[in-house]
């Protein structure tokens, strides 16, 4: 829990307020110039749920993962329980497709 997320892709906010995550076809610059003057997108777009939404708008690299925890609950309430679990299994995919890091919260 005393870790905090920060995002390492792009994304954009849709009108219905759910978040699209744009992320990178090829990690080469090269390639995604040559994507771009075949007018193609450079970036995948990762439609995220209700709930996911709402996590990555809480991720900006200050909030810890207990209190991103908290604010979905009061978001979210009784529909988003058992929240911590289910904030592990986000994070961890989150993670291990390079969508976001965790850095250590260290006490002052």
């Amino acid at each position: 829990m005393d870790f905090a997320p920060q995002a390492k892709v792009l994304s954009s906010v849709g009108e219905d307020g759910r978040v699209t995550l744009l992320v990178p076809k090829f990690k080469s610059r090269t390639l995604q110039r040559v994507l771009l003057k075949c007018q193609l997108s450079p970036h995948v777009r990762v439609r995220l749920d209700e709930f996911g939404s709402g996590f990555w708008n809480l991720v900006d690299g200050s909030r810890s993962i207990g209190e991103i925890g908290q604010e979905m609950q009061i978001r979210f309430g009784e529909s988003v329980q058992p929240v911590y679990e289910r904030l592990a299994v986000f994070i961890l995919q989150m993670k291990s497709r390079g969508y976001i890091t965790l850095t250590e919260i260290k006490p002052d």
